[in-house]
C-alpha cells in the first residue's frame, strides 16, 4: 500500500486519457458506483463527456493520479454548476487530498457561478459528512434516481 507524504508535492492537472482508463476501472469497485452495478465501460464513457469537455481533473503524485474529479458547468436545476464525481484511491484517502481537489474545483466553479452542486447516495454516509464538514448543505432528494432501493441526496454549497 503506497501512502501519500504531506511533504511531497502534488500536482493538479486536466485528466489525460489514459486517466481516464484508469479511473472507470478504479470507479467501478468502489461505492455508490458498485453498489450500482455500473460496470468500467458506463464509466469510461461519463469520464470521456467530462474529458471532451475540459472538466475532468486527477490530483497526480509522484506521476500518479491518486484523486480525480469531474463537473458540469451547468447543473441540472438551472443554476450552479455540478459535481460528477470525485474520488480519491485507497491508500491516500483521509489524508487531505480529496479536500485539496474539491478546492480547486470549486475554486473553478465559483468563477462564473455561486453556487455547485452534487449527488450523494443515502447509503454513503462518509460522503455526506465529508460535504458537510466542508460547507455542503442538504437541499433535496432524487428519490429511486438510479435504482429502486435508493435515494440521492441533493447537497449544494453557496459561495
Amino acid at each position: 500500500m503506497t501512502l501519500w507524504h504531506p511533504q511531497l508535492p502534488l500536482e493538479i492537472a486536466l485528466g489525460s486519457g489514459k486517466d481516464v482508463r484508469t479511473w472507470a476501472l478504479l470507479l467501478s469497485g468502489l461505492d455508490p458506483w458498485k453498489t450500482y452495478g455500473f460496470s468500467w465501460l458506463d464509466l469510461e464513457t461519463a469520464l470521456w463527456h467530462g474529458y471532451d469537455r475540459g472538466t475532468f481533473y486527477v490530483l497526480r503524485y509522484e506521476d500518479r493520479s491518486v484523486a480525480a474529479a469531474d463537473y458540469q458547468q451547468n447543473s441540472p436545476f438551472g443554476e450552479g454548476g455540478f459535481l460528477n464525481v470525485i474520488a480519491v484511491q485507497t491508500g491516500f484517502q483521509r489524508n487531505g487530498l480529496g479536500t485539496q481537489l474539491l478546492n480547486s474545483i470549486e475554486n473553478k466553479v465559483f468563477s462564473f457561478t455561486s453556487s455547485l452542486y452534487l449527488y450523494v447516495s443515502d447509503f454513503n454516509t462518509v460522503a455526506q459528512e465529508f460535504y458537510r464538514r466542508r460547507g455542503y448543505a442538504r437541499v433535496g432528494e432524487a428519490p429511486q434516481l438510479v435504482n429502486a432501493y435508493h435515494s440521492e441526496l441533493i447537497f449544494c454549497k453557496r459561495q
